[in-house]
């Protein structure tokens, strides 16, 4: 291939009937002037010009092709992503059906990758305590990123129809994951809802203190004003001995 394209790039030109010294320049000079000239031979003969045609990169280009197609066919890999571009270029459709292969794929390594990775954890936890005993690693996962873009509108779209059936869904970290937000994320908006609550339970707290009356009305409780004091008193009355 270097070499054709040595032939490419700088055609080969023979000078029949004419000796080196007919040059007063070197080859390079000659190729790229525009306008070069040459005289008779002492015998009056014109010499002749001949020029080796270029050779054609195409065969070499169509090589690269196939090459790129048979690692697209080992790896399950576009052959767009590979940064080659072909002749035909591939249809969306096609681009979406070997992304989704690919996505397959990529799911399914990472659930063998999960399970070797807990065996991993597990070692490591067993050599630092230096016990005989496997660890226990219930509740832990590895978190894999997605293997497939999703817009946001799609996610929303999503989260949106599934929260309108199932709410206790929507606060779960399940459903928050769906939505796109990662751990860091869900553990920032954990932090975010505890000191809201917080907030919300001191300004509860600030109210009923303000506003002892209200609350024990909304209680159920009976409230200490005139009607209750008359209450009490007449009841006071009844009970008290009959005299004279």
């Amino acid at each position: 291939m270097e070499a054709s394209a040595e032939f490419y790039s700088v055609p080969k030109i023979w000078f029949l009937g004419l000796s080196r010294e007919s040059f007063q320049q070197d080859t390079w000079s000659a190729l790229v002037s525009s306008i070069n000239a040459i005289s008779r031979d002492i015998n009056g003969d014109i010499p002749e010009l001949k020029q080796v045609s270029q050779a054609s990169m195409q065969p070499h280009g169509d090589m690269l092709e196939t090459i790129a197609m048979l690692a697209s066919a080992e790896t399950d890999i576009p052959p767009e992503q590979l940064g080659i571009r072909l002749a035909n270029p591939t249809s969306a459709e096609a681009l979406a059906a070997a992304e989704n292969q690919l996505t397959r794929t990529a799911n399914r390594q990472n659930r063998m990758f999960s399970r070797q990775l807990l065996n991993a954890m597990g070692m490591a936890v067993q050599l630092r305590d230096n016990s005989p005993q496997p660890p226990d690693l219930t509740g832990i996962r590895p978190l894999w990123a997605p293997t497939r873009e999703v817009s946001d509108a799609a996610r929303a779209d999503y989260y949106t129809k599934v929260a309108g059936v199932n709410g206790d869904w929507a606060d779960s970290d399940v459903g928050l994951a769906k939505l796109g937000l990662t751990a860091g994320e869900l553990q920032s908006f954990r932090a975010y809802q505890q000191r809201m609550k917080a907030q919300r339970n001191i300004e509860q707290l600030r109210q009923q203190r303000m506003n002892p009356q209200d609350t024990e009305a909304a209680d159920g409780s009976e409230s200490e004003g005139p009607a209750g004091t008359a209450a009490a008193v007449g009841q006071g009355v009844q009970g008290l001995p009959d005299r004279p």
